[in-house]
């Protein structure tokens, strides 16, 4: 149990009449209208199913505001791929493109087919000039590999599926819509991609002779203006604090498991706590962002510019909604902010019976909020692992944005559990006197975390008061925790509306101390760029920042390259010793605010 749950006395009560009221029919119903409409952004699709959202959210009485904006998107067009040689094998191979693929225009580009297996590989092979074979998987790698096969020179970029079904994907790793700075990232270079059977066929051919390939690409770049619908469900307490719940609205093709079952459960998730808001101490936006699959997330992105001072002072925590309901999918993965880690699992355990395995969130999605320090979590219900495909959402599904995303490959009931699983988490949230952020398990985690790079960067660059730093962060966490048990222990016996009447003030105080300590945190924990702007659209570790530290070992120390490095690092080694210098403080204040409180 998390020492610093403090809920009202008829949570369990509250907790089972919202769970109870969920409606798999009444979901289902939205999953089936949802499911008829291609959904790319920008387009027809699109603004049909927003104005059904909006509908539907009138309907059930839930107020709703629908913003618009103008977002740069990219459309995949044509695509061809010809092997020319050697003779004997001349043929063409089945191949798609990607949205923010550089064209080739109408002759296309010839070269020699190399293959690169990983990233480092970059570095040694001779690259420029040819035609780069590589793998897709892991998903997450996809815009780093474009970037280096560019920057080596490369004239085109294959891409082997890990399915001979070919996925359709975003290679750009611009987050949201690019700035000056970023601008020059989006890519040049021609892209495409094959599936399974077709790359190996043409692995094998490159390992026993030259072998050249002739490659067309064409992909539609420009501006949109985009719609998105936010429903504000208020809470009867502290109504200026939220919760945020969203999910993208926009789809690859019907998209029926990516992501009209999470549009539907957003739907039925407004119903649900509309009709139960008098049980809410806060209150729940929920948003359906637009430019997911073609903008690289610039609905959710654009929310987070244009409403950065309302999200930094007053959201408690983000829950992101991709691919719920899919057939079949019975292993929940959490993905977690360390602090609201016990919160998630215990709900998915309570909510479900089931356990569910652990991890942090990735830089994948809309997890636009990191730089605000927004707490992020997400639940992804998975199919069992022996019948998963090589792909990286609709639970493993080998349909994952393809044509095939039908309504056949969801399960109403699978939603319906996957809704009462999540409205528990976010009914704790909303509802909990104190919120449930546990940051001896932040403490845990960067210790860990900088121990490992101290003994990276040993000789080179000194970590060590960051470790120091981060273990006291866990005593001041312990001593909150002790402060907040015997805060509880005096109101026993009293009523929820006398202790909240008594300890209005001070509850506040507290839990803006908490959510002070995630923004000083989370954004040196998750992010390189910082608060007010987003990193790319690629694999990262935690405290990306400092992580390069390890390279310092393999620089020459007289060399400009090692000396530029290291200057960085240092910078990054003082933004951490600022985040959890004052995090620490926020939570000594916060625990003799506790400490100090009298009946």
């Amino acid at each position: 149990m998390i020492l610093l749950v403090w809920f009202p006395s008829n949570q369990a009560e509250v907790e089972r009449r919202m769970r109870s009221a969920v409606s798999a029919d009444e979901a289902w119903k939205h999953v089936e209208q949802l499911s008829l409409w291609d959904k790319k952004s920008g387009g027809e699709g699109e603004s049909e199913a927003c104005r059904y959202i909006m509908e539907a959210l009138k309907r059930y009485g839930v107020t709703v505001e629908v913003h618009q904006f103008d977002s740069l998107l990219s459309y995949p067009g044509s695509a061809q791929l010809r092997i020319l040689s050697p003779a004997v094998e001349r043929r063409w191979i089945n191949c798609i493109t990607h949205a923010f693929s550089g064209t080739t225009g109408a002759d296309g580009v010839e070269g020699e087919l190399i293959y690169v297996e990983r990233l480092d590989d970059y570095k040694r092979l001779p690259v420029s000039g040819k035609i780069v074979l590589t793998e897709m998987i892991p998903a997450l790698n996809l815009p780093a590999k474009v970037r280096a096969a560019q920057e080596s020179g490369a004239i085109g970029q294959i891409h082997i599926s890990g399915e001979n079904y070919i996925h359709e994907m975003i290679v750009t790793p611009v987050w949201g819509t690019p700035t000056p700075e970023s601008a020059g990232r989006i890519p040049k270079l021609p892209v495409i991609s094959v599936g399974r059977d077709d790359g190996g066929y043409l692995k094998e051919l490159c390992k026993s002779r030259s072998v050249s390939v002739k490659l067309k690409a064409e992909a539609w770049v420009g501006w949109k203006r985009l719609s998105l619908p936010v429903a504000t469900i208020r809470g009867t307490v502290e109504p200026e604090k939220y919760m945020l719940v969203a999910g993208h609205l926009d789809s690859w093709y019907l998209g029926a498991t990516d992501n009209a079952t999470g549009n539907a459960f957003l739907l039925e998730l407004a119903r649900v706590l509309q009709n139960n808001r008098a049980l809410l101490r806060r209150s729940v936006k929920i948003a359906w962002w637009p430019g997911h699959s073609t903008g690289r997330y610039s609905g959710s992105t654009w929310y987070c510019d244009t409403f950065w001072t309302d999200l930094d002072k007053n959201c408690v925590a983000h829950l992101n909604v991709d691919s719920p309901g899919v057939k079949g999918a019975s292993v929940y993965e959490a993905r977690h902010m360390a602090e609201i880690s016990k919160l998630h699992l215990e709900s998915i355990k309570d909510a479900s019976g089931l356990e569910a395995e652990s991890g942090p969130p990735g830089k994948a999605g809309d997890e636009s909020f990191w730089g605000v320090g927004v707490p992020s979590f997400a639940s992804r219900t998975m199919l069992p692992k022996k019948a998963r495909a090589a792909v990286g959402g609709s639970g493993g599904g080998w349909w994952w944005h393809t044509v095939d995303d039908t309504v056949d490959k969801a399960d109403k009931n699978v939603l319906a559990r996957d809704l009462r699983v999540e409205l528990t988490s976010i009914v704790r949230l909303c509802n909990s006197l104190i919120l449930p952020m546990d940051f001896t398990l932040v403490s845990a985690q960067l210790v860990k975390i900088l121990t490992d790079l101290q003994a990276k960067g040993a000789g080179h660059l000194d970590l060590s008061p960051l470790p120091e730093l981060a273990g006291g962060l866990k005593v001041q966490a312990e001593a909150l925790e002790k402060g907040v048990a015997r805060l509880r222990q005096k109101c026993k016996g009293m009523k929820d509306g006398d202790v909240y009447k008594r300890y209005s003030a001070l509850l506040g105080s507290v839990n803006d101390h908490l959510m002070r300590a995630s923004r000083d945190i989370n954004p040196v924990l998750y992010t390189v760029s910082g608060r007010f702007d987003q990193d790319p659209a690629e694999a990262t570790s935690l405290l990306p920042g400092l992580q390069p530290i390890a390279a310092l070992a393999n620089l020459n120390p007289e060399s400009s390259e090692y000396r530029f490095l290291r200057t960085r690092l240092v910078r990054e080694r003082n933004r951490a010793a600022d985040a959890l210098t004052h995090a620490q403080r926020r939570l000594h204040e916060t625990s003799q605010m506790v400490s100090a409180a009298r009946i």
